[in-house]
Parts: C-alpha cells; sequence; structure tokens
C-alpha cells in the first residue's frame, strides 16, 4: 500500500450474506423475548411507532394519568460488553433462558 491510502473495508458479498443469514437465524430467538412494548431495533417497529403509543396512552379520551419515562440514548460504553456476549452465546448455543 502506498503512502495516503487507506486499506477499505467495504463489506464484500459474502460478509452480506453471512450478515443476513445469522440475521434469520439470531433474530427468532431474541425476538420472543421481548414484550410488546419494546420498540428499539426491532423488525417492523419505528421511533414513531412508539412516540405514537405514548401519545395515545397520555391522551384526554384514555384519561390515565401516569408518567412516562423513556430512555433514547444509546451508549453501548456505559456497561460492559462481555457479559452481554456470554449471555448472547449461550442463548443461541445451549438454549440456556
Amino acid at each position: 500500500m502506498q503512502e495516503g491510502q487507506y486499506e477499505s473495508s467495504v463489506p464484500t458479498i459474502a460478509d452480506r450474506v453471512v450478515q443476513a443469514s445469522l440475521k434469520l437465524v439470531l433474530e427468532p430467538i431474541f425476538e420472543a423475548d421481548f414484550k410488546p412494548c419494546s420498540y428499539g431495533f426491532r423488525p417492523n417497529r419505528r421511533a414513531q411507532d412508539a412516540i405514537a403509543e405514548i401519545h395515545h396512552f397520555a391522551s384526554e379520551s384514555i384519561n390515565y394519568r401516569w408518567v412516562f419515562e423513556t430512555d433514547i440514548k444509546l451508549d453501548f460504553r456505559s456497561f460492559w460488553v462481555w457479559p452481554v456476549i456470554m449471555t448472547a452465546r449461550c442463548r443461541v448455543v445451549a438454549g440456556c433462558a
């Protein structure tokens, strides 16, 4: 590699195939654990859907008097990743609960 050049990190077709295959296998395993009120990074669910649900439950016609607390911060540096990886590995490989 010459000076001023950099190595490209564009995913190859093989990488894309592996990623899509993993998604098809892993998504149903973890999707079953989510509650219906969970919207983050789930198929067919958007932030706008979560806002619409909050608006619906907080509207006057429902007469609920609730306080909603939401967390919209995504910061993977705020927790230790290794236990999460090991839990995911156990869930996928051994079928642990």
